[in-house]
This record gives structure tokens, sequence and C-alpha cells, in this order.
């Protein structure tokens, strides 16, 4: 039998896997593919900015940033963009403590902006990626979290 290689297999929304054509997988992802991709990450910020978010929406908005630092790193020169993602980072944990704190998710005027553009990078970075780059850039953030102790 036969093993089948993983590193060319996508996992779908539904949970399926995808095959991951080579041609495909180094040429950017179309406009409409990116817009698949970054609509309900853009519905969950807009959740988080109504104060309207639940555990869903948060992780979600934080692991499109994470992905996007995770890639920003895979890109040498971005001094800028890795500033723009630390101060979301930072966002995002301020607005984890203010759920703490009030039981729900909400956000200051600095970091609503901050987590704003943010996933304005996001997109962008996304849009001038490949679905390889894309994939290696998720497994790489799945490796760094494993590596992280879980509190019991």
């Amino acid at each position: 039998m036969r093993k089948r290689n993983a590193k060319f297999r996508l996992k779908r929304r539904d949970g399926a896997y995808t095959v991951i054509t080579p041609i495909g997988a180094c040429q950017t992802y179309t406009p409409e593919r990116a817009w698949e991709i970054v609509e309900p990450v853009r519905v969950a910020l807009q959740s988080l900015l109504d104060g309207t978010a639940e555990d869903a929406q948060y992780r979600r908005v934080g692991s499109a940033l994470n992905v996007a630092a995770i890639r920003t790193e895979q890109i040498a020169g971005n001094a800028d963009a890795v500033r723009v993602l630390e101060a979301a980072s930072h966002a995002m944990l301020e607005c984890l403590r203010i759920k703490h704190a009030h039981c729900r998710y909400g956000l200051t005027g600095p970091a609503r902006e901050a987590i704003k553009e943010g996933i304005d990078l996001y997109e962008t970075i996304l849009r001038g990626s490949t679905p390889r780059q894309m994939y290696d850039a998720e497994r790489e953030l799945e490796r760094a979290l494993r590596k992280i102790p879980q509190a019991a």
C-alpha cells in the first residue's frame, strides 16, 4: 500500500482534504478564493468590534493574526508588518482582559485600530501568498502551539 503525501493536501472547512496540484500550489489565490477565506475573519472581526463576539470569533481573529505573524517572519524585510502584528497581538490580549473583567469581549479605541490594521495586513499577506505558503505557515503555527505547555 502506498503512503500518501500529506504535504500536498489542504483541509477544507467541511473537514475533507483536497489535493493541491503542484501548479495550483505555486499560484497566488484568486480574488474569489481569497475572499472565501477572508470573509469569515472579517465577520468575526466585526462581531469583536461590536462587542457581540463569542469565543469562536475571538479565536478566528486570533488565529488569522497568528498565521499572518508566522508568514511575515518567513518574508524577509518586514519590520513594519511585524510591528503592526505585535500591536494587534497586544490588542487581542487587552480584549481578553476586558472579557475576564466584564464577561464579554471589548476593545478600546487604539486596540480597535490595531486589530483592524492587523486583519488588513492578514488579507494583504493572504492575497500575495500561495496556498502552499499559507499551508506551511499554518503548520508552523501548529508546531509552535504544540511546544507551549498547556495549563492543567
